[in-house]
């Protein structure tokens, strides 16, 4: 796990905001349809980051406790949650977080699983999950790039009846859009700024060389898993 890619969010939480994609909300009914999960049951969600996905299951009814490690993006979640009293954001990591024990119908992450530590992240889950209850971690993905997990949540003990779902989408990107987006990604942020500076320079210079503006064809991948 690199802790500095992981723990580098919070330094771009407002361009992370404004830039990053949400989520379909047919994803977010297909989760609570295998759940099974519906008005004031509870949720927890790993790695909150600034509520993007939050919001969309606390509109649902959901009480959302949102496990989110960065000062700074968990401020902004606060604020961006402000107005679903059923929302309560936790400045912890998940490794360390301690839930009451199997009282969430619904732990849910978005783009943020992979950030959680192997040997973790399955055990913790199951231990806040109530039996029956669903693991659905999901995330946006250009088409071309694969993510899929099912042998590894189907290996996971304590779950069952693993599948993967695919949600096609696609987002229109001016040059600039495109770049702001990419000051988001770990992988850009730790670079030192002449390297990163160069890098969306070489971007900036193809996107411009034809047209400015191009189409970005994307698949949400939703992993799910039950409670067994």
């Amino acid at each position: 796990m690199d802790e500095r890619r992981r723990l580098s969010f919070g330094g771009v939480a407002d361009l992370y905001h404004r830039s990053r994609p949400s989520y379909p909300e047919a994803l977010v009914d297909g989760v609570l349809e295998f759940a099974g999960a519906g008005e004031s049951d509870r949720a927890v969600e790993v790695g909150a980051g600034t509520g993007k996905a939050t919001v969309l299951f606390a509109a649902r009814g959901l009480d959302v406790v949102g496990i989110e490690p960065s000062a700074e993006m968990a401020q902004l979640a606060r604020r961006n949650c402000a107005g679903y009293e059923n929302v309560t954001i936790e400045e912890i990591e998940f490794e360390r977080w301690r839930p009451p024990g199997h009282e969430f119908r619904l732990v849910l992450s978005a783009q943020a699983w992979h950030w959680i530590a192997p040997e973790v992240r399955y055990v913790a889950a199951r231990a806040a999950l109530e039996d029956g209850g669903a693991l659905a971690a999901f995330w946006n993905r250009p088409e071309w790039i694969a993510c899929d997990l099912r042998e590894q949540l189907a290996g996971a003990s304590g779950f069952d009846a693993a599948e993967v779902r695919r949600y096609p989408w696609h987002q229109e990107y001016t040059t600039a859009d495109y770049l702001a987006l990419l000051g988001t990604h770990s992988a850009c942020v730790v670079l030192d700024a002449p390297e990163r500076e160069r890098l969306l320079g070489d971007i900036a210079a193809a996107i411009d060389a034809r047209g400015g503006r191009f189409r970005m064809t994307y698949a949400t991948v939703l992993c799910l898993a039950r409670a067994s």
